[in-house]
């Protein structure tokens, strides 16, 4: 399921500035935080007409060492490290922004009416990431 998000995730930014969440509705509960979170983040970058530069695969991400943190009936929490190398233009301006960033994430899953999906994240470099865009 995280190889599946951080596909989903990948192919949401190369549709920036088009903001369309229903990518990642697979695999995220409609009503989650982390759903909520994601729309509105990505929301401001799709307002400051940003791009994903794909071209000679400039862009790309990679997942790694997943591991189980608890295993129950209707509960997951999974940790993953990924490696994102991002390269963002912005619309007429063609200023880049680059993200180039390793992380641990902490993914809770959950199963809700026989439906095992995302339920939140918890990205330790988010609040930094957040910050960096604030200020462009």
């Amino acid at each position: 399921m995280v190889y599946d998000y951080c596909a989903a995730a990948f192919e949401f930014y190369k549709l920036f500035p088009i903001h369309n969440t229903e990518l990642l509705k697979n695999l995220v509960f409609d009503d989650s935080p982390f759903l909520e979170r994601a729309s509105q983040f990505s929301k401001e970058l799709c307002d400051k007409d940003f791009h994903l530069v794909t071209k000679n695969n400039r862009s790309n991400y990679e997942v790694f060492d997943i591991h189980i943190v608890t295993d129950e009936p209707d509960k997951k929490i999974l940790e993953s490290q990924e490696f994102w190398n991002l390269l963002f233009k912005v619309g007429e301006t063609g200023e880049e922004h680059f993200v180039n960033q390793l992380s641990t994430q902490i993914y809770f899953i959950r199963k809700i009416n026989n439906t095992w999906k995302i339920w939140d994240n918890y990205n330790p470099d988010a609040g930094m990431l957040n910050r960096k865009i604030e200020t462009i």
